[in-house]
């Protein structure tokens, strides 16, 4: 608890101090104290007994994770930046700390997270592959329906069932997850969104080849 102040003595003796502005700042110390100490930031007071971090809010907060970064958006920089941010800031505070008590417990919830971001990873690159090849499938089967008829698909629809048995989502996400198609005179495009929210991939029928 920190102590009051010469000048806030004099003024509360001179009536010149809010009353209850000192139990205020008190408060918010012992607030402030209580978030360092929770996230184990350096510099906090530990005491011995401290309870460890909790393993079931580090749980909540991977499965959040996961289904934010790697299910909703299959982006991936957010959890790249956490795995920075956790490795070069957090892990040398954990090893080096004073604290031996709090040291496993801080471990094992860094790995549970450090597992977590793999997991996003994992589904980034399962989903940027499979959007790879299903859209290698469906330029094949545009080609194939120009070859044909002499003219593109007004629309991808147009492919099924002749050239495609369906028209599949590019990725297994939640936002994002279909391939687009834009007729134009000079050849269609079709894309998709590779790293949300402004990545694209696409192929350019004019120009034959792939497009980022």
């Amino acid at each position: 608890q920190i102590e009051e102040p010469d000048d806030c003595r004099r003024h509360r003796a001179l009536g010149q101090l809010r009353p209850g502005l000192w139990g205020e700042l008190q408060a918010k110390d012992t607030f402030v104290r209580s978030v360092r100490a929770s996230l184990g930031a350096v510099g906090s007071p530990v005491a011995a007994g401290e309870p460890a971090p909790a393993l079931t809010f580090a749980l909540a907060m991977s499965a959040v994770l996961v289904l934010f970064d790697g299910i909703m958006f299959g982006q991936g920089i957010l959890s790249l930046f956490i795995a920075l941010g956790l490795l070069v800031g957090r892990l040398p505070f954990i090893l080096f700390s004073r604290h031996n008590h709090l040291r496993r417990p801080r471990l094992r919830n860094l790995a549970v997270y450090l597992v977590a971001i793999a997991v996003v990873i994992a589904l980034v690159r399962t989903n940027a592959r499979l959007a790879g090849e299903r859209a290698d499938l469906l330029v094949t089967a545009i080609k194939s329906y120009h070859l044909k008829y002499a003219r593109y698909p007004a629309a991808l629809d147009d492919l099924v069932p002749e050239f495609a048995r369906e028209i599949p989502p590019a990725k297994f996400v939640l936002i994002d997850n279909r391939f687009r198609y834009a007729p134009r005179e000079a050849g269609p495009l079709l894309y998709y969104t590779s790293l949300p929210p402004f990545g694209r991939r696409g192929f350019d029928f004019a120009k034959n080849r792939w497009t980022s």
